[in-house]
C-alpha cells in the first residue's frame, strides 16, 4: 500500500507546557488555527487537502482490489 494522505489543517500544534498554560488561562490565546491571508486562500488550502485525502483513499481501494475485478468494473 502507498502513503496515506493526512492533514493537520484544523489541528493546532502545541507542547505540554502550552496545554498546561491554556488550562490555567495564563497569557491569552495559545492555539493558532487556519492561518490564511484571505478567505479564498483558506478555501483553496482546504479544498486541496480534501482532494488529496479523497485521492489517497481511492488509491488505497484500487490497490486492494484484484486486477480482474477492476477490469470487469470498467466494462
Amino acid at each position: 500500500m502507498g502513503k496515506t494522505a493526512f492533514t493537520d489543517f484544523l489541528v493546532p500544534t502545541s507542547s505540554f507546557l502550552t496545554g498546561v498554560g491554556s488550562v490555567l488561562a495564563v497569557g491569552g490565546d495559545y492555539f493558532l488555527y487556519n492561518r490564511s491571508h484571505s478567505p479564498e486562500e483558506a478555501d483553496r488550502r482546504a479544498l486541496r487537502n480534501d482532494v488529496a485525502v479523497v485521492a489517497s483513499d481511492f488509491a488505497v481501494v484500487m490497490e486492494s482490489m484484484p486486477p480482474e475485478k477492476i477490469a470487469s468494473a470498467a466494462k
